[in-house]
């Protein structure tokens, strides 16, 4: 139990200090290789609990966590997940809805904003969803005057709720990974 809960201590302090982005995905990906050792650690600390409390308080201690689970942190991660991928749903159905041929993103106009670029892989659905970072301006002038092309600004993903902001990468928070200062 000491190695597993000592696996679990250093992943843990590892990625608090020397913080690595994930990019895509639900939950912290780094973690996920000491689950089992986590979950050996939490079987221990659930004998010793049954020995200090007993078994009937043992069991209300975890009614009231999975109780408190399920009234508090599931509608919380709800909110927080709709709140999350509501600017990019609505992003993705303005682009949708364009009647060009042609959007074009700058994926560094917006935080994550090349997760919009994606189109049907036969090319058969319009709008056609492309990306302008490696467009020369003058490029981007001659789509925008054809007619057929729609160029969303920074300024249209700011309004769409996309966050544009230039963020510090460097500064994050070193208790809480993930968050920056």
């Amino acid at each position: 139990m000491q190695d597993a809960a000592l696996s679990c201590l250093l992943t843990f302090g590892f990625y608090v200090f020397f913080y690595l982005d994930q990019a895509n995905g639900w939950g912290y990906r780094y973690f996920h290789g000491t689950l089992s050792c986590f979950i050996l650690v939490a079987v221990a600390g659930w004998e010793s609990l049954l020995k200090l409390v007993g078994t009937l308080r043992a069991k209300q201690f975890l009614v009231a966590g999975i109780a408190a689970s399920l009234a508090i942190q599931l509608p919380l991660r709800c909110f927080q997940v709709e709140a999350f991928v509501r600017p990019f749903a609505r992003t993705a159905e303005v682009i949708r809805a364009s009647k060009v041929e042609i959007v074009g993103v700058n994926a560094l106009d917006a935080w994550y904003s090349a997760d919009l670029i994606r189109n049907d892989p036969f090319l058969e659905d319009r709008p056609i969803v492309v990306s302008l970072l490696m467009l020369r301006p003058e490029d981007v002038d001659i789509l925008s005057q054809r007619g057929k092309a729609r160029i969303l600004t920074a300024k249209n993903l700011a309004q769409l709720g996309l966050s544009t902001k230039k963020e510090d990468s460097a500064r994050r928070d070193l208790l809480i990974p993930g968050l920056r200062r």
